[in-house]
């Protein structure tokens, strides 16, 4: 499926500002569809990212 200009925009707009490729459909998927699984996918990155360095204790408890 070819994408249109407004998505081609989102994909620009995805890759500028998070510095990460979208990811593009899979078959028989929409746009939305691969919209929705780029925003789970960063979502769980920046919950991963969350738990470097839990092993650190704080010197000011």
């Amino acid at each position: 499926m070819m994408a249109t200009k407004r998505e081609r925009e989102i994909m620009k707009e995805w890759d500028d500002f998070t510095g990460f490729a979208f990811m593009p459909t899979n078959d028989g998927e929409t746009f939305y569809d691969a919209l929705q699984k780029n925003r789970r996918w960063l979502h769980n990155f920046a919950g991963e990212a969350e738990t470097i360095g839990d092993d650190i204790e704080d010197p000011n408890l």
